[in-house]
């Protein structure tokens, strides 16, 4: 596990903190933050995790948590956020809650050791099934057992006036949100090592569900610079490219001087959510 950001919060009387955190396969950020205003007080993101091995995700997760002093007693709220890409989309009217085992098995392969879940959507009519390695799931439902649970994938999705990737860049995957004629389309998830991939990957996606490059514009978050490589490289094939603006009305803690917001814009997304 290595550490790619830490700023650290400090906890003070006056402030009621809350907690979100997001993790996937190989990566888990975490943002501390306080409502009435909302505010941004700390933020962590770890990447080269190893939370497959089931034999060590319990002991990694909590030595990390631990070494933090992100405990469940300093917070008033929690919400884990899954971002596992064995995740499908399907529409309500053909979802069977006893179902979901099979449909993810169907779609990703069978795998020991791991929990199907399942929840709707901001979209409703949609419902997001998937599954999380067992005893990392078990960890935070231990360790958080009065957090709120959910995929993040369930309330990134929107509908839109315009042809729009929204693309969350982090240390090795994308996650790309597509809508077209103001109708959602998908959620693409595509590891990465280069620009180049990056380019590959998005132009592909155009290709498969026909959608013009020229015209489509892209939302970019998560880990990426204005002028970077790898932004310049998108550029070259999506004109409409942009970093994402940040959340009105949000303060930030004096750590937080200096950081890049869109780090971690979708975390602050997500910690407004109500689940």
């Amino acid at each position: 596990m290595k550490q790619n950001f830490k700023l650290p919060f400090e906890s003070k009387a006056e402030v009621v903190n809350n907690l979100v955190i997001e993790i996937s396969n190989d990566e888990i950020s975490m943002l501390v933050y306080s409502t009435f205003p909302f505010s941004v007080n700390g933020y962590y993101n770890y990447v080269n995790c190893d939370f497959k091995n089931q034999q060590q995700v319990k002991k990694s997760l909590s030595e990390l948590f631990n070494s933090l002093s992100l405990t469940k007693d300093i917070f008033e709220k929690v919400k884990v956020f899954y971002n596992f890409s064995e995740s499908t989309l399907i529409p309500q009217q053909f979802f069977n809650e006893n179902d979901k085992q099979s449909v993810v098995e169907l779609m990703f392969g069978e795998k020991q050791q791991s929990t199907c879940l399942s929840e709707k959507t901001q979209l409703n009519d949609i419902v997001n099934v998937y599954r999380v390695p067992t005893e990392l799931d078990q960890f935070f439902k231990d360790e958080f057992s009065l957090s709120s649970f959910a995929h993040s994938t369930s309330f990134q999705m929107q509908h839109s006036n315009s042809n729009l990737f929204y693309c969350l860049v982090y240390d090795t995957q994308l996650k790309i949100v597509l809508q077209h004629d103001s109708k959602f389309l998908n959620v693409v998830y595509q590891n990465y090592t280069s620009a180049e991939d990056v380019s590959y990957h998005l132009l592909n996606i155009c290709e498969r569900y026909k959608l013009p490059a020229d015209t489509l514009e892209i939302i970019l978050a998560g880990k990426i610079e204005l002028g970077s490589n790898l932004y310049n490289e998108i550029h070259k094939y999506i004109y409409k490219s942009q970093i994402i603006e940040p959340t009105n009305n949000v303060q930030f803690d004096a750590v937080m001087t200096g950081m890049q917001i869109h780090y971690f814009e979708h975390l602050i997304k997500l910690a407004k959510c109500v689940l």
